[in-house]
C-alpha cells in the first residue's frame, strides 16, 4: 500500500469541526471507510480532510480548493451543527 500522502483522493469530507472533537468519531469514519473500500476495491483509497491533508504551513483554503477539485465525491456530513455553520466558500459552490 502506498503512504497516504502519495494517494490522489477520491472523495472530500465535508463537516463541522465540532462534530469532530474529542475522539475524532470522523475521523475514524473516514479510516473506516478508507479502509473498507481499499479491501472491497484492491486499490489504495484516500478521502481528503482538513485534519490530515492540511499540514501547517499550508495555504489553507488553497489546498482545501485543490483537494476539492481533485475529487470524484463530496461527502458532505450533515448535522446540526453543519447546517448552523457559516458556509465555506470552497463547499458552497457548485462542484463539477
Amino acid at each position: 500500500m502506498a503512504p497516504r500522502a502519495m494517494v490522489e483522493p477520491v472523495a472530500f469530507l465535508s463537516y463541522a469541526h465540532t462534530d469532530d472533537t474529542g475522539r475524532g468519531r470522523l475521523t475514524r469514519l473516514r479510516t473506516d471507510l478508507e479502509h473498507e473500500l481499499c479491501e472491497r476495491s484492491g486499490r489504495d483509497i484516500k478521502i481528503f480532510q482538513d485534519r490530515s491533508d492540511v499540514v501547517a504551513g499550508d495555504l489553507w483554503r488553497s489546498t482545501l480548493e485543490t483537494g476539492l477539485g481533485r475529487v470524484l465525491f463530496l461527502l458532505p456530513v450533515v448535522s446540526p451543527a453543519f447546517v448552523a455553520s457559516e458556509p465555506f466558500p470552497v463547499t458552497s459552490r457548485r462542484v463539477p
